[in-house]
Order: C-alpha cells, then structure tokens, then sequence
C-alpha cells in the first residue's frame, strides 16, 4: 500500500542523468524534473537518491535534500514565478523543461507548454 508520502507527489519520480553545460560553462550530470508536482499545500524539502543501477537490490550511494519550498492552495497562488536562468540554459541543450516567458511591452505573464 503506498504512503501518505507518495500519494501528495505527482508526475515522474524517477530520473536519468543528462549531461549538460551550466551557467558557468561547466558541463556535469543533471537530473530534470519537468513535471513534478506536489498535491498539497504547506512547506516541503525533497530527498534526492542516487542509485548505481548496475547492483540490483542496492541501496543509495548517495543523497540530498532540496531547500525548503511552499506550495500553495488555489485561493493564495501568487501566480507562475519567471523561468530561472538555469532551467533557460537547459531547455537551450534540449532538456524538456517548462518556460514561462515575460513580455516586455506589457509586463504580461503568459504561460508557454514550450519544452
């Protein structure tokens, strides 16, 4: 039966590394999660585990934790934050990473599915 834990997460869990160049033109392994969401609302931190796939059955080589980060209920959302430069940087390599573009005329946000 599932934990309470992974009923909140919804999209695609698990990731495969990519390599891709950085802002500071260093190029390393990257994990991507393009359409990860949390059902819930409140203050959450994320686990990262890394996994050596070619040992069945093995436990994590390695960890992390994400800062913490809120989610908000429909009544609070501040509305969509501006694409970071970093998830800019990636979507350039071809990472498969949402974009909320910002128009200069206006100051209008509009929402873009451009991966």
């Amino acid at each position: 039966m599932p934990s309470v834990k992974s009923q909140i997460m919804m999209g695609q869990l698990i990731s495969i590394s990519r390599p891709l160049v950085d802002l500071e033109k260093k190029q390393g392994l990257f994990y991507v999660y393009p359409e990860l969401a949390v059902r819930a609302s409140g203050r959450f931190r994320l686990r990262f585990d890394l996994f050596d796939m070619s040992m069945p059955g093995s436990r994590p080589v390695a960890s992390a934790v994400s800062d913490v980060f809120r989610v908000y209920n429909p009544k609070e959302f501040p509305g969509i934050p501006e694409t970071t430069a970093l998830s800019r940087c990636f979507a350039k390599q071809g990472a498969k990473i949402r974009q909320n573009k910002t128009r200069t005329k206006n100051a209008q946000t509009e929402s873009s599915d451009d991966y």
